[in-house]
């Protein structure tokens, strides 16, 4: 526990440190130790240090490594379309799943020209284009595999990898909230069926998550979750809630 704790207070240093220092003076030295960790004969431990160290990176060197979503977003997806693992013929440990829902709730920005990018200082035109462009083709690629695999996870039996997806997929929709419903009331009805089967095998903490992810999903879609089909859903698990601790 000592070395786990150790271990998240040196991804928050880093975390800082990426956005205290340029990303060309950061990448170049986190990026090749990342890349080491995660390579396919690493432990666990190591792999989960490297998807650590690579989520914690995000906040800083997020424009730096839009150019890496074909090399990131498989592997994470890898990690959470099922528990077991192609690359090794095992099993996905629950620690993988967990910290690679983490790591794509924090990355699932590159999916989206938001109006954050739209009005980044740090971009000049040409650079602001490409990169509006690249989010536009990799959320063709990567949005609908990105809300199956963290949809998957919602319904893991891992407590720990439960909570990550829940709040990974808050993340993404809140995301996809700031472009518009246009993303989100597609797959609204599979999203609320995930969240009606996992109240009922929830415990109480993440029963918690879960009504704050119905929240952000009102904030959302708005006026849409009132229609008959979804609210028949959302306001009977709601009502059962009262009474159930």
């Amino acid at each position: 526990t000592s070395k786990y704790t150790i271990r998240k207070r040196a991804a928050a240093v880093l975390d800082r440190i990426s956005e205290c220092y340029d990303s060309n003076f950061v990448l170049p030295v986190a990026l090749p130790a990342i890349q080491s960790l995660l390579s396919s004969t690493a432990s666990c431990w190591d792999r989960e240090s490297g998807l650590m160290a690579l989520g914690a990176i995000a906040s800083g060197c997020m424009e730096a490594i839009r150019g890496s979503i074909d090399s990131i977003f498989p592997y994470l997806l890898t990690n959470v379309s099922t528990n077991t693992n192609p690359s090794t013929m095992g099993e996905t440990p629950p620690e993988i799943r967990s910290i690679s829902c983490w790591v794509l709730g924090r990355y699932c920005q590159l999916l989206f020209a938001s109006e954050d990018l739209y009005e980044n200082e740090d971009l000049n035109e040409q650079l602001k284009e490409q990169a509006i462009k690249m989010s536009r083709v990799a959320h063709d690629k990567y949005y609908r595999p990105l809300l199956e695999g963290l949809l998957r996870m919602m319904g893991d039996t891992v407590p720990s990898v439960q909570s990550a997806a829940c709040s990974a997929l808050f993340g993404v929709l809140q995301a996809a909230g700031d472009t518009g419903e246009v993303d989100v009331v597609p797959y609204l009805m599979t999203i609320l069926q995930a969240i009606e089967q996992a109240s009922l095998v929830y415990g109480i903490k993440n029963n918690l998550l879960l009504c704050d992810f119905i929240g952000a999903i009102a904030d959302i879609v708005g006026p849409t979750l009132g229609e008959t089909q979804y609210c028949s859903i959302v306001l009977p698990l709601i009502m059962r809630k009262f009474d159930a601790y």
